[in-house]
């Protein structure tokens, strides 16, 4: 049985939406390797906890 790829529908995000990514990203690498847990939350519905989770 061979593994198959799974590659994400991903949308295009703008640049700003792209920039917060990365430096959400940035801040996640520079926490350091000891993090168990990470929690997203948000004020609203549909503001983007699950694609940002993903």
């Amino acid at each position: 049985m061979q593994n198959k790829r799974i590659v994400p529908d991903i949308p295009s995000f703008d640049f700003y939406t792209k920039e917060a990514m990365n430096i959400l990203r940035g801040n996640i690498q520079m926490a350091g390797y000891n993090i168990n847990v990470i929690v997203l939350t948000s004020a609203k519905a549909h503001e983007g906890k699950s694609s940002t989770s993903f």
